[in-house]
């Protein structure tokens, strides 16, 4: 494994295969990681719990439940499903010229738009928990603020040279390397390893808040990971525009 795969802030697999100097963003920038990961595990699992079975970050997995859905168990959401995936490319697409538009503050702006879309997500939530469900057009509006935002999130990642929060399984990949790495090459450094279980946790822990804010605080508990965008937007807006 090359020094090019690994991230100045944790040592994991990147979204945009750079790195960066050490030093280069503040020392709050190490937390960025993680609170991205939460709120990505936690609209994952939210999503997946009031939508019936739909991803919001996982996008891809959408298919495999689809797939399940054609072998005969049903297949009623087959559109809502199907559309998840260009949604969640006009999420990135809308990133990518926004951080055009506003260079030197890109992440900051990210992050701040990622923001915006959680808040109307919940919005929609709430709406869906008062009335039993809500309207069709509710549901269309959770659907696609959730899934913008995740997409947002994973253009962010490029943006901030950050490791991949949205799925784990690269990350849990490049963490299995770095413990081979130890235990079988003797390498001494744990930085790695202890970046990749924190990342791999933290999406871990979104999941398991989302189950249990749900059961126990219903869709107030999606304030969780808007405020953990509202941290990562503070950190960004420490650092020096570039």
């Amino acid at each position: 494994m090359t020094d090019q795969n690994l991230s100045a802030h944790s040592g994991v697999t990147t979204d945009s295969g750079r790195t960066s100097k050490p030093g280069a963003k503040p020392a709050a920038s190490s937390w960025l990681a993680p609170l991205l990961a939460f709120v990505a595990g936690f609209v994952d699992t939210a999503g997946f719990v009031v939508l019936g079975g739909l991803f919001l970050a996982h996008v891809t997995g959408n298919f495999v439940v689809l797939g399940a859905q054609l072998q005969g168990r049903g297949g009623e959401d087959v559109v809502e499903k199907l559309s998840v995936l260009p949604i969640f490319v006009v999420g990135v697409a809308l990133a990518w010229f926004l951080q055009r538009r506003f260079t030197s503050r890109a992440a900051f702006s990210l992050a701040v738009l990622e923001t915006a879309l959680l808040v109307g997500a919940l919005g929609a939530a709430a709406v869906m928990e008062r009335n039993a469900g809500g309207s069709a057009i509710t549901r269309w509006v959770l659907i696609t603020s959730g899934v913008l935002a995740m997409g947002v999130q994973a253009m962010l990642g490029r943006v901030g040279k950050l490791p991949m929060t949205t799925v784990m399984t690269g990350n849990v990949t490049q963490t299995t390397t770095e413990a081979l790495g130890m235990i079988v090459e003797g390498k001494k450094s744990t930085e790695g390893l202890r970046a990749g279980v924190l990342l791999v946790g933290a999406f871990a822990l979104g999941a398991a808040c989302a189950g249990l804010g749900l059961r126990f605080g219903g869709a107030v508990s999606l304030l969780l990971p808007i405020a953990a965008m509202a941290a990562v937007c503070a950190i960004f807006a420490q650092e020096r525009p570039g």
